[in-house]
């Protein structure tokens, strides 16, 4: 389950270094082709199917997460939502990374989980790092 405790040690005014962190962490095990014609070994979330993806996220408006609760000063507890979100995130970011500038991703977090939601209803089964691949393929190719 990837509702968990998470300890957070840091300033507060580092706290989105942290999530980037995070999210590379969990960012993207599922073998996928990529369109280069090499396999593409996703970790993490990327793994999880299109249906997890889409029950998760079902009940709130695109981008819209439950968030964070705390229980004390340095412990955080994160919602399924937040870490899928965040995790594409932190995808998206490497991607632009080590993309040239006439190739970077700028659409918003709604934008995206919203085009991710409409992929995903039509292959169910297919991994969330296919979905989110994808999706930089469409913005790349605009």
């Amino acid at each position: 389950m990837l509702l968990g405790r998470i300890r957070e040690r840091v300033p507060r005014g580092h706290y989105a270094g942290c999530v980037v962190i995070i999210a590379s962490t969990l960012a993207f095990t599922a073998t996928a082709p990529a369109q280069q014609g090499h396999m593409v070994h996703y970790r993490g979330i990327g793994s999880h199917s299109c249906a997890s993806f889409l029950a998760t996220v079902s009940g709130n408006k695109p981008g819209q997460t439950t968030g964070i609760s705390r229980e004390g000063p340095h412990e955080a507890y994160f919602g399924e939502d937040y870490v899928y979100l965040q995790s594409i995130s932190g995808y998206l970011t490497a991607i632009n990374e080590g993309s040239d500038e006439s190739h970077q991703i700028t659409v918003d977090i709604a934008g995206v989980d919203l085009w991710l939601r409409n992929w995903c209803q039509a292959r169910p089964a297919d991994p969330l790092g296919w979905a989110a691949a994808a999706f930089v393929q469409a913005m790349h190719a605009r």
